[in-house]
């Protein structure tokens, strides 16, 4: 994006500064003429001034990203627990813009926009899993799975979402059910900035 504008901004230049300029002083007054009309200069004016806040608000949009798995390579298997309870992915690998506590397990939108998320989960030999990605108190999406043949399973989900200032999102493993984890990092939940509104 900075590269067209730059690109755009060059060529309003030059055809500003096109061939044929001269200064000439009427009443005292400096005034530059070239082979555009007064409208066409106006007109390159207005457009030159809205490349500019573009490019403004391209260098000041926040820079919101994180990726963060479940625990730094101990094995360890989560519940089941009696309540609905917040994952706290506390290993975080990427936290550009401090968005995501790893003490809690929440990511709070620091601006309103539309944001990526996912999260991978995994269960091993005979528990049953299902984790629900939350917004505030809101069921977004789940990922669920019973004992079966097989004795080790995992799902991820993805969603796109729109949040204002203060919007929570978090990954919750429902009651009565478990995951599991070792060192090779099955569980991860991670999310970004996609741009501000």
């Amino acid at each position: 994006m900075k590269g067209i504008l730059m690109g755009l901004l060059s060529f309003y230049i030059l055809a500003l500064s096109g061939t044929g300029l001269s200064s000439e002083t009427n009443n005292n007054s400096p005034e530059i003429c070239c082979s555009l009309t007064k409208d066409q200069c106006n007109d390159l004016a207005v457009r030159l001034t809205n490349l500019e806040d573009k490019l403004k608000a391209t260098s000041e949009t926040p820079k919101i990203a994180f990726s963060a798995i479940l625990f730094d390579g101990k094995t360890e298997t989560l519940g089941p627990f009696n309540a609905a309870t917040t994952l706290v992915f506390a290993k975080v690998l990427t936290n550009i813009g401090s968005a995501y506590n790893s003490n809690t397990g929440i990511f709070t939108a620091l601006v309103p926009g539309t944001y990526y998320f996912s999260f991978t989960v995994f269960f091993h030999l005979k528990a049953n899993l299902y984790v629900t990605l939350m917004k505030n108190a809101d069921r977004i999406v789940s990922v669920w799975d019973n004992q079966g043949g097989d004795t080790n399973d995992s799902g991820t989900h993805t969603v796109t979402l729109q949040l204002e200032v203060g919007d929570h999102v978090y990954v919750r493993l429902n009651e009565n059910k478990q995951i599991y984890d070792d060192a090779n990092h099955y569980n991860s939940f991670s999310g970004f900035l996609l741009f501000p509104l």
